[in-house]
């Protein structure tokens, strides 16, 4: 039986060479956008059910590879009748009850019925299921980095396909994590719609920028300036962190503005490996206005030097 193709790439508005990254972009985009209890417009329900048929098949890599190789001689709204000894893609939606998945048409042709009992009929092999996961994002400061510390996260219970049911649970950041930490919790997820278990809960961190110390891995850096005597004497002069802990580090006799001190250990901790460096960028600051005393002293010290630096 014919069915209307439909162009999924073109439902989720992304290149057929999306990276897997990209489509889960765009559908949370797009769900975030037409979810029907967000969006009460005419259309957005039968709009995020599109949405979320594309993503179901687009998101996995097997069900993917074969849609391309049977869709691409088609365009979105044209006849299309799967073919004969098709191996189809089993997808399990149980709990959503009644005779169809709640998707087109088309789902149902091309990647096989689904019974009344919420059991998908294939002509190919089931493969096992794989565990599912859902990620998040969850941004903490350069502070929250270095000492860790407990976050509340609200989480959407789905219970169907179109529940907006919440709940709250506290997660603890651990010391030592960096821009792109991927946390895992289990079973910490949405409740998955086949009935089964929570999903996992994937906590990607994002660190947030900060006013004066800049981050590469574990390593953290900043500006330091000092007066011309203490480079020339020496000096030790305290750094305050974002912990608000002051270090205290030396300035060797001479040093020159650019020159990079660095505290071993003092970045941000690993648990895998040493822990980060503080870097220190040292900048040389003179007064922008002098005093009666300091302008003499400055022109004794013009008087008296045979410094040259340009020499």
């Amino acid at each position: 039986m014919a069915v209307q193709f439909q162009d999924y790439y073109q439902i989720l508005g992304v290149p057929k060479s999306s990276s897997q990254d990209e489509i889960q972009k765009a559908y949370r985009k797009l769900a975030r956008k037409f979810h029907p209890d967000m969006n009460k417009e005419k259309g957005a329900e039968d709009q995020f059910k599109k949405i979320t048929e594309a993503y179901e098949v687009l998101k996995d890599p097997e069900a993917r590879k074969r849609y391309d190789m049977l869709g691409k001689n088609y365009k979105s709204g044209q006849p299309f009748t799967p073919p004969g000894g098709f191996q189809g893609v089993h997808f399990d939606f149980g709990d959503l009850g009644g005779g169809s998945s709640g998707f087109s048409s088309f789902f149902d042709a091309f990647f096989g019925d689904i019974t009344g009992q919420g059991r998908t009929r294939q002509s190919g092999p089931q493969r096992s299921p794989q565990p599912k996961e859902e990620e998040a994002t969850i941004s903490i400061s350069l502070e929250e980095a270095l000492v860790g510390v407990q976050k509340e996260l609200t989480i959407r219970e789905p219970g169907s396909l179109f529940s907006s049911k919440t709940r709250v649970i506290n997660v603890k950041i651990p010391p030592g994590v960096v821009d792109g930490t991927r946390i895992r919790l289990r079973n910490q997820g949405a409740k998955d719609i086949s009935g089964g278990k929570n999903a996992d809960l994937i906590l990607v961190v994002k660190l947030k920028p900060h006013d004066r110390f800049r981050v590469s891995g574990h390593d953290i850096s900043a500006q330091l300036s000092i007066s011309p005597w203490e480079a020339a004497l020496g000096a030790t002069v305290p750094i305050k962190m974002p912990t608000a802990e002051t270090l205290q580090i030396k300035i060797p006799a001479g040093t020159q503005s650019g020159t990079t001190l660095r505290l071993k250990g003092k970045g941000i901790p690993s648990k895998n490996k040493e822990s980060g460096d503080l870097m220190m960028e040292v900048k040389i600051v003179v007064p922008k206005t002098l005093g009666d005393v300091e302008r003499k002293l400055f022109e004794q010290l013009k008087t008296e030097s045979t410094f040259d630096p340009r020499s």
